[in-house]
């Protein structure tokens, strides 16, 4: 069921992201366009997305992936460049920590990560987050892996 989200001045639509969609905004920022199918199953797979829509054009968006207990990730911020820094960023990232706030039980403390585009790591401080590594973390780390054929 869709959510409209009034976050500031911005309307956010809670789990409407479409893999079109994703796939645009991705190629808007320079990432690449990737593959649709691959998007489709990465989206029923998420928490929970969020998008932002201005005249009917999707020009942001974001979404929390994890086991939804202990760790969550923000994933996929992109915000089309039409639309950054009008704060378009900042009401998306707030509401992926709010909506992981309103699943938690009262107490609780989990984990929130995510991996920032290079020179991007200060709006994410703003938000709390720390820069890795430091003085009690070590470096992120990440690879690719490929399917392999099957064997005859």
């Amino acid at each position: 069921t869709p959510i409209h989200l009034k976050e500031g001045t911005f309307m956010l639509e809670q789990n409407t992201l479409t893999a079109e969609e994703f796939c645009a905004l991705q190629q808007s920022v320079g990432f690449g366009l990737p593959d649709e199918d691959q998007v489709a199953d990465a989206l029923r797979a998420s928490l929970v997305t969020y998008k932002y829509v201005e005249n009917s054009r999707t020009l942001g968006m974001g979404r929390v992936v994890g086991d939804g207990a202990r760790i969550f990730y923000l994933q996929d911020v992109f915000i089309h460049p039409d639309a950054q820094r009008r704060g378009v960023g900042t009401a998306i990232v707030d509401a992926l920590l709010n909506w992981i706030r309103s699943t938690l039980p009262e107490g609780r403390t989990v984990t929130v990560a995510l991996m920032a585009a290079t020179g991007k790591e200060p709006i994410y401080e703003r938000f709390g987050f720390n820069i890795r590594p430091n003085a009690h973390q070590g470096s992120g780390m990440q690879r690719t892996l490929t399917a392999e054929p099957p064997k005859a």
